[in-house]
């Protein structure tokens, strides 16, 4: 994960700088111990509270940080999640999560409409409580970011 997301960072800067380090440090969120700042919404055995941890971990990207400013889908992430959480519910029991409606419509670009939420803020979302739906998600951002081709089937070729 760290590769792609370095390759990533260094070559879109659309990517935002705050959401770099907790792509890096999300793989050992929540795994690490120590209490939640809040305990996990009740009504949601679905949300696992290594998944919740990485809920609370989202709202670090909505603060600013010296110079840098927030990023505002993230601010009070946390507490938006927590009130949507039925719905996020139908998101995580779905087969492909991406095809869901999602809450606030943050998904609503795979629906023909417009959204302001980018690939990757999509990808982070699911990172959080959907993690195997990142393969779908970063062949969006590769898509969007380079081509179909891309995305094409590999061809090994045997050396003698």
């Amino acid at each position: 994960m760290y590769n792609v997301t370095l390759f990533f960072f260094r070559n879109f800067p659309l990517l935002s700088i705050p959401s770099f380090p907790l792509s890096l440090s999300f793989p050992q969120a929540g795994g690490g111990g120590g209490a939640l700042k809040r305990p996990k919404p009740a009504g949601a055995p679905w949300l696992s509270e290594v998944s919740w941890s990485k809920i609370l971990e989202l709202d670090k990207l909505g603060e600013p940080e010296g110079k840098e400013e927030g990023i505002p889908l993230f601010k009070n992430w946390s507490d938006r999640f927590e009130k949507n959480i039925a719905a996020w519910g139908t998101v995580f029991e779905a087969d492909v999560p991406q095809e869901a409606e999602w809450p606030e419509g943050l998904n609503s670009d795979r629906f023909g409409d417009d959204d302001d939420t980018s690939t990757i803020e999509q990808a982070l979302i699911l990172l959080a409580f959907r993690p195997d739906g990142m393969v779908i998600s970063l062949q969006d951002v590769i898509m969007g970011k380079l081509g179909p081709e891309f995305l094409g089937k590999w061809t090994v070729l045997e050396g003698n």
